[in-house]
């Protein structure tokens, strides 16, 4: 799939924003060490730390032109 440029800058943007920690992702494999699905894990994880969002989806906007926070946040039901 090619993506139109303003989608790919936004994807680049959102990709070079990404920020994981060693405790995050100690949590994370821990939840899925124990049977949790790793989309549910993050789910999880976003939901009780928004804050790691604010980051990684600075100056990203949604492929409708939205913000990329406001947006993932309404999906996370934050």
């Amino acid at each position: 799939m090619i993506l139109e440029l303003g989608r790919e800058v936004h994807a680049r943007r959102l990709v070079s924003n990404l920020r994981f920690t060693t405790d995050m992702e100690n949590r994370l494999m821990l939840d899925v060490m124990n049977k949790t699905r790793p989309d549910d894990a993050a789910r999880a994880y976003l939901r009780q730390h928004p804050d790691v969002l604010d980051g990684w989806l600075d100056g990203v906007t949604s492929f409708d032109g939205k913000s990329g926070l406001a947006t993932v946040k309404a999906a996370l039901g934050l």
